[in-house]
């Protein structure tokens, strides 16, 4: 299945608000903005200059600002663009936002080389490139300065099929096994089997592989969310306990980075450093 810019941008003006709710919606989604929000906090600093690509309606272009960040906002989608200009000024944090463009992670050549102190792609957008990954990560580190990061999140394969495993079945009682085989086999996954999208779902040995080819250092990789994904009806009802809540994060972001749990959330992130 090949990129098809077209495809992608309409299927986002279309989504418009729902990519705002996503994160949420369960125990599962809060956790994983959780763990992507501690590796912001981590690795972006006050005053960096960063490159939000496929920011969408905002909800991680509010925390860079939180950290003190100047900002490029940038998306495949005017819609989203809008949709980030109207979250991020009513939060508060418009002054924090250089520009907004509409421009596509697999060619960003609208920007110079060595730009940004960080490039944060987070939420997908490389999934969505499709069979230009390889070209989205390369893009993001040639706009990134020498010794800055690259953070980004991809959709996890073994973390989808468990999620939705209850709803795979049905498909597959309806459609036969082809709802099953093809996206395990080649990682794509086309709007027959998931309302609309078109994206791939990677396993981490093959995020890895693509990594070893771009000229930078992996500092970290995760999953997104792992304990959380098993004990969601238990999470729901202690929401609103934090030191609870607080505890168990503490464990989850532990759990989440460690080898056997890579592939077990709904996206695997990574840190790049710029070599």
């Amino acid at each position: 299945m090949k990129y098809d810019r077209a495809h992608t941008e309409a299927f986002y003006d279309a989504y418009g608000e729902r990519e705002w709710v996503r994160f949420d919606r369960n125990a599962a989604s809060r956790v994983g903005l959780a763990i992507h929000l501690h590796y912001l906090q981590k690795y972006i600093k006050s005053r960096d200059v960063v490159l939000d690509i496929g920011a969408g309606p905002g909800r991680f272009t509010i925390e860079l600002a939180r950290i003190g960040a100047a900002i490029t906002v940038a998306d495949i989608s005017n819609v989203q663009l809008e949709l980030n200009k109207q979250n991020v000024s009513e939060a508060g944090f418009g002054s924090h936002v250089r520009e907004r463009v509409q421009c596509d992670i697999v060619d960003l050549s609208q920007f110079a080389d060595n730009s940004f102190d960080a490039v944060v792609a987070f939420g997908g957008p490389i999934s969505y490139a499709l069979d230009r990954a390889d070209d989205a990560i390369r893009e993001c580190l040639r706009v990134t300065k020498r010794g800055g990061h690259v953070l980004f999140s991809v959709m996890s394969r073994l973390g989808a099929l468990r999620h939705f495993f209850p709803e795979i079945i049905s498909l597959i009682d309806a459609a036969g096994f082809v709802v099953l085989e093809e996206p395990w086999e080649s990682g794509m996954l086309d709007e027959r089997f998931s309302m609309g999208h078109r994206c791939r779902l990677f396993l981490s040995s093959e995020l890895t592989d693509i990594l070893k080819k771009q000229h930078s250092k992996v500092i970290e990789m995760s999953a997104s969310n792992f304990l959380a994904y098993v004990s969601e009806d238990i999470l729901e009802n202690r929401w609103l306990n934090p030191e609870f809540w607080n505890a168990f994060l503490k464990i989850e972001l532990e759990a989440s980075r460690q080898p056997g749990a890579l592939d077990g959330g709904t996206h695997i992130i990574a840190v790049l450093e710029k070599k």
